[in-house]
């Protein structure tokens, strides 16, 4: 890959980052449905779909909650209802944006000189209204970090380019100057969020530079920077992986909160004979009705 098209990827979001899945779709079981409940954790909110439609918000800390209520229940069992289970991230991501002199758009100062750049934001889905990133993305099944990052990234250039292009080169090296950058970008950043149903969690101090020395430091502090990003992502990675249960023999997995092993066969079959039986006399009460 040429140096000029690696110029254009102004993000620098590690391989962890831009995978993870920060709202995830599944459907929701027949066993699921009848058994099972929409469970939140302290970090991850359940969104429940029915048939398409929105139908109940389990917030973060939220109690847990039954997908159906006990007359859906009856009904599902012939299929009538479609659930869907939407869980949504809100632990905090990150993405940085690095600019590059030989950007196809670089940087430029009021007294037109071309400046590299380097600065990171941590991202957090709004926990108090998890729905509005599903309405910024009606077409993803599943959202990942990149697909926030690809939608945010003209804005943010955008709106840093436009406050680089007031301020002379010498100003830039100030301190005032990089203290006061995010400060001063962070109500437009801030909306840009906030449309997309994020909101901005934290950031990193700007890194500016103009001199080949200026660059260089700006490489080690990126580097730095992934390697970082990494390290988070994989804690974050181990610590959402579901507990691996040891079972004795083989196991169906008929719904999330429901399984039936294989060496019982005789309690097999009573359960699967007393749901025959239910949904039969279920089903002659909903015709003569």
């Amino acid at each position: 890959m040429s140096a000029d098209k690696e110029s254009i990827n102004n993000n620098d979001h590690s391989g962890e980052s831009k995978t993870r899945v920060i709202v995830k779709s599944k459907k929701v079981g027949y066993f699921s449905k009848l058994f099972g409940k929409a469970t939140p954790t302290t970090n991850e909110s359940v969104i429940i779909e029915e048939n398409g439609n929105i139908i109940d918000i389990v917030r973060v800390n939220d109690e847990r909650k039954t997908y159906l209520s006990f007359s859906k229940k009856l009904l599902s069992i012939f299929g009538k209802y479609k659930l869907t289970q939407i869980s949504v991230d809100h632990t905090p991501f990150n993405i940085s944006y690095r600019f590059n002199k030989n950007d196809e758009y670089p940087l430029l100062t009021k007294d037109n000189q071309k400046i590299s750049a380097f600065y990171s934001l941590d991202l957090q889905i709004n926990p108090s209204n998890p729905v509005k990133v599903l309405q910024s993305f009606p077409n993803n099944k599943n959202i990942t970090v990149q697909d926030v990052a690809s939608m945010l990234d003209q804005r943010i250039r955008s709106t840093t380019t436009s406050s680089i292009s007031d301020v002379n080169s010498t100003k830039i090296r100030s301190r005032e100057f990089q203290s006061s950058f995010l400060n001063n970008l962070a109500p437009e950043l801030n909306d840009h969020t906030t449309n997309l149903g994020c909101e901005i969690n934290n950031w990193t101090a700007p890194i500016f530079g103009i001199s080949l020395q200026e660059e260089n430091q700006i490489e080690i502090e990126n580097k730095k920077h992934e390697l970082q990003i990494a390290e988070i992502e994989k804690e974050i990675r181990q610590l959402n992986e579901p507990e691996k249960t040891q079972m004795q023999g083989d196991s169906i997995n008929v719904g999330r909160d429901f399984i039936i092993t294989t060496n019982n066969n005789n309690g097999l079959t009573i359960f699967i004979g007393l749901v025959t039986i239910i949904s039969l006399i279920v089903g002659i009460i909903y015709f003569v009705m």
